[in-house]
């Protein structure tokens, strides 16, 4: 075989990856009926006469992706210093937790994307901070400071803090499809739809599961994040507190290359325990200025407000 068949083939499985990733995007993002996907593929052929490289590849991944209207779609080079999937030279945030006047609990949860592995380790350091402070008895409340935090791997949060949710379903997640997939804790396991997606092995209840809850939340809170606000939401005895949130309520599909290339987009949108959405971001319940959040969460909890 010459040279110049090999290069030919090689071209030819690289325009066909592309191909297979248009179709994915194509069928499974949410707003697969809000662009001209015939034009799309179009100016991508026009642009791109041949997949001579990986390179030429991503360009047309990255352009498709560039034509939906989905904020939280993202494409990540190969050299690209941010990385979401990759776990080389990943720290898995502190969990910074402490008593607030003797009788209130505060854990602060940062935002973590990684692999599965990690997650699991995140959602375990989540817990150990749970069940460290419920050894303080007779709390009034939980503050619970997701602000600043634009999310993570699905389940993530929610299962460390799994104690404290009154249902074991959370919430959906709503498809292009129309079908609404439940997000549901089981002692120490995550179910998304019929999978299970995260577990990890700690005690799993709390002697202070009553307790009033309190949600910080802020214009840079995001993605899972908001999630985990609005699974809380509809519970009694909790309230948010801060700014609107960024409004990236929507599931991702992620996908890495052998490369390091990474992308995602948009499959489904997240929606609280009666199957409704918040697209635009979360609007708290008590909105008050940057800083502040503490200071209102605790008066709520004291019943001073």
């Amino acid at each position: 075989m010459s040279i110049l068949s090999c290069k030919k083939e090689n071209n030819q499985i690289i325009e066909k990856q592309f191909d297979d990733i248009y179709t994915l995007i194509k069928e499974e993002s949410i707003y697969n009926e809000h662009v001209n996907w015939t034009s799309i593929y179009l100016n991508v052929k026009d642009s791109i006469k041949a997949f001579n490289s990986l390179n030429d590849k991503y360009i047309a991944i990255e352009y498709v992706l560039s034509q939906l209207p989905d904020q939280h779609a993202f494409f990540l080079h190969p050299n690209d210093s941010i990385r979401f999937l990759s776990t080389k030279n990943k720290e898995i945030p502190k969990v910074h937790y402490k008593i607030i006047d003797k009788t209130i609990g505060y854990i602060k949860i940062n935002g973590f994307a990684a692999n599965d592995s990690l997650s699991k380790i995140y959602s375990s350091n989540i817990r150990k901070a749970l069940l460290e402070i419920d050894q303080t008895s007779d709390l009034d409340g939980w503050i619970l400071d997701v602000r600043n935090n634009q999310g993570g791997k699905v389940g993530t949060f929610a299962l460390g803090i799994s104690p404290l949710y009154s249902d074991s379903i959370i919430g959906y997640s709503k498809t292009n499809k129309l079908e609404y997939k439940p997000h549901k804790i089981s002692k120490n396991s995550y179910h998304f739809g019929s999978a299970i997606i995260n577990s990890i092995s700690q005690k799993s209840t709390l002697s202070n599961s009553k307790a009033k809850i309190a949600i910080l939340v802020n214009k840079k809170t995001a993605s899972l994040a908001e999630f985990l606000a609005l699974t809380l939401k509809s519970q009694k005895n909790t309230r948010i507190f801060g700014q609107k949130t960024t409004g990236f309520t929507t599931d991702l599909m992620t996908y890495q290359f052998v490369s390091g290339a990474e992308f995602g987009f948009s499959t489904s949108y997240m929606c609280d325990r009666d199957k409704k959405e918040q697209i635009t971001g979360l609007i708290p319940d008590v909105t008050c200025s940057d800083g502040e959040e503490v200071n209102f969460a605790i008066k709520w909890i004291k019943n001073a407000i």
